[in-house]
């Protein structure tokens, strides 16, 4: 069953209206019929509904069932270091399928190119989409920070460095992180940090971890990170 991200339409009573930019998409692509059946979802809600009505301007939908949109029980933030487009974007759509709380994008010494805040427009959309086509339920902020060293300010507490040569590897989170607190991982761009971006990380007690099963590219890690953290912890 199809399912739908409520962004801007109206819920009254036992009813869904859809006016908004999803209209089109229902009414003229998927050519929603009266008495078919399609799910829903919010922030806090999943709605499986049936459509009871197609007016020009509005479709409306009965709502048959209400649940529970369960958010992750251990959060996760993702600090990204910009990379090429279509691996950025490959990124993002890995992310989400995890279940991240949050992705913020920044720029750093090694990154491909510059990132503007204007980029994101684009990232949200692939966001909105996979968590929508993946039947997720879950869409991350995506969120662009100037500098790396504006992310190291925000977040220095319970934050892992992925980098080379490190002592500690993520089978040793469960025991250094604060598991009732947002776990944040740093994700570098290829050929990872430079040695000054590593120093600032060493300045901020900030620790680094090495994947001992090999070297990830960058779109993969933080997902590899994520998953693999919980497997652990679970």
């Amino acid at each position: 069953m199809a399912i739908y991200y409520l962004k801007e339409s109206k819920i009254e009573k036992d009813q869904i209206i859809i006016t908004n930019d999803l209209l089109h998409h229902l009414k003229n692509v998927l050519r929603i019929k009266k008495g078919e059946k399609i799910k829903f979802f919010d922030d806090n809600f999943i709605y499986t509904t049936e459509c009871i009505e197609k007016e020009k301007d509005a479709l409306i939908f009965r709502i048959k069932e209400i649940s529970k949109n369960k958010k992750p029980e251990i959060e996760f933030n993702i600090i990204q270091s910009v990379i090429e487009k279509s691996e950025l974007e490959d990124s993002i759509r890995l992310l989400v399928t995890s279940r991240v709380s949050k992705i913020f994008v920044t720029n750093t010494e090694r990154s491909a190119k510059s990132f503007k805040e204007t980029n994101l427009k684009r990232l949200r959309e692939i966001a909105l989409n996979t968590s929508e086509q993946s039947e997720i339920c879950f869409i991350p902020e995506i969120i662009y920070l100037e500098s790396l060293d504006r992310a190291i300010q925000m977040f220095h507490e319970n934050s892992f460095v992925l980098h080379f040569g490190s002592k500690y590897s993520l089978k040793d989170i469960p025991s250094i992180a604060n598991l009732n607190k947002p776990i944040t991982f740093f994700i570098g761009p290829e050929g990872g940090f430079s040695e000054g971006e590593i120093e600032m990380f060493k300045k901020n007690a900030i620790p680094i971890i090495t994947l001992k099963s090999g070297v990830f590219r960058s779109q993969f890690a933080g997902t590899v990170a994520v998953l693999v953290t919980l497997e652990l912890i679970s």
